[in-house]
């Protein structure tokens, strides 16, 4: 700014210094028209400084791509052909993704930025892990709805001593299971499990 400025000031120096030779050179000019040009011929660099610093500059505009599902590497690259700056900003679990593939993004797809703007993303790192709970002599009912809510799901279920499936699953327990108690495993694992059917219970008299 200061640079036009001062640029500004030796233009004013040699229009004055112009303007004074020609009323030198011609002296039958009219005072007035010389005042008028004057004010003409310094008004025009002004005039053309607001024109330029005022128009937008679209080419400063860059659209931000999705990258949602990309892994770091690609995603980086593709921000950078965009000229934009790349930044990881944390990780966390998801099902729905592979691992290192980018889970979010701030700003969001489509959105026209500045060129070298920062977009950050976070990247999945699989599924949450499950602590497989202890189901040992449970009823069916009662291992059914810890494994579901644990985020698992039931797997094979087998009759101790028989083969088929149980005609009334309801009346047996669980007798062991895989993956054994404490194991750590994957959200939506199957656990797989032993059964054998309840002793009666004794009445009383």
């Amino acid at each position: 700014m200061i640079k036009i400025f001062l640029m500004y000031l030796a233009y004013i120096f040699f229009v004055t210094a112009v303007s004074a030779w020609l009323v030198h050179r011609a002296k039958k000019v009219h005072p007035f028209k010389i005042i008028i040009f004057l004010i003409i011929v310094m008004l025009l660099p002004l005039t053309g400084v607001y024109f330029f610093t005022t128009q937008p500059t679209t080419q400063d505009d860059a659209v931000v791509p999705s990258i949602i599902g990309l892994s770091s590497q690609e995603a980086d690259h593709l921000l950078a052909k965009a000229s934009l700056s790349p930044s990881q900003s944390g990780s966390a679990y998801a099902d729905n993704l592979p691992s290192g593939s980018v889970l979010s993004q701030w700003p969001e797809a489509g959105v026209k930025v500045k060129v070298g703007r920062l977009v950050t993303y976070v990247v999945a790192i699989g599924s949450i892990p499950v602590k497989v709970p202890d189901l040992t002599d449970l009823s069916f009912d009662q291992a059914e709805k810890i494994i579901l809510a644990k985020g698992l799901l039931i797997g094979n279920v087998q009759q101790e001593g028989a083969t088929g499936d149980p005609e009334i699953i309801q009346d047996y327990k669980i007798l062991s299971q895989s993956p054994s108690p404490e194991s750590v495993v994957k959200s939506g694992s199957y656990v797989d499990l032993v059964i054998e059917k309840k002793k009666d219970q004794p009445q009383g008299d």
